[in-house]
């Protein structure tokens, strides 16, 4: 149980980390991966015709 929780601590820790460099350096700035597709600002689909 414990060795779970130093775990979840270590990846989270590291994922600060990595978030910080990010933000430090500026690295991914213009990554296409920067902007994900959630689909919430999708164009509604066109109505189906008859």
């Amino acid at each position: 149980m414990i060795w779970g929780v130093v775990a979840l601590f270590v990846i989270v820790s590291v994922w600060g980390l990595v978030a910080l460099l990010n933000q430090l350096t500026g690295v991914g700035q213009n990554s296409p991966f920067s902007k994900v597709n959630t689909g919430l600002n999708a164009p509604a689909p066109a109505p189906a015709t008859p």
